[in-house]
């Protein structure tokens, strides 16, 4: 099992595209050949109302990790309220998205995906216990927020994963891995075409 874990101090800070704030990238992957990412995982602040940079090409899931909500509307009359933790909003990026706040600033971590690359399935594991989480997939990501974890692969491997630390494990062994803990982000890249990672 192919694996690594990314601690908080490789994160990087970069400007939001259009120049209103910055996020906190976690991890992202490059398309070879091409001056873009086919997935990045981040975290901002939003700390104002205000129209979202544009991710044409990309689809995203916004989750709500901190703050008392945030109401996205977008150009094609739709809308999403995500009034309490965890809950999540997946849109396309190229949509005109506005971006309410309900009770001041908010911080969101978003997953974002190149449309006819990859796509992700995302799992929230919110409360405290030991869950059982079906993994079938090219790239398992797992983000615990608060505390630290404890993970069972389907081949008895154990670990240990520090809270705001990113596990990456290529070519996951498939079936059930048992993860003791709460407040968890699990997400499954599933390769749509040919990409390889660019390391």
């Amino acid at each position: 099992m192919q694996f690594n874990i990314i601690s908080p101090s490789r994160f990087k800070t970069v400007p939001w595209k259009n120049g209103r704030g910055s996020t906190k990238e976690l991890l992202f992957e490059n398309i070879k050949g091409e001056d873009s990412f086919a997935w990045r995982l981040s975290m901002a602040p939003v700390t104002s109302d205000g129209i979202f940079s544009d991710f044409s090409g990309y689809d995203r899931t916004l989750i709500l990790v901190e703050g008392n909500g945030i109401t996205l509307s977008y150009d094609n009359g739709q809308l999403n309220s995500l009034n309490k933790r965890f809950d999540l909003a997946q849109f396309d990026g190229g949509w005109t998205t506005e971006a309410t706040l309900q009770q001041g600033e908010i911080t969101d971590f978003n997953v974002i995906t190149r449309q006819g690359v990859c796509a992700a399935h995302i799992d929230i594991l919110r409360e405290n216990g030991e869950h059982r989480l079906t993994v079938d997939t090219d790239l398992l990501l797992i983000y615990p927020l608060d505390d630290a974890i404890e993970l069972l692969t389907p081949i008895l491997e154990t670990m240990n994963l520090a809270a705001t630390n990113l596990l990456r494990v290529i070519s996951p062994p498939a079936g059930v891995w048992e993860i003791n803990g709460e407040a968890v982000i699990c997400i499954q890249i599933d390769y749509l075409t040919g990409v390889l990672k660019d390391e």
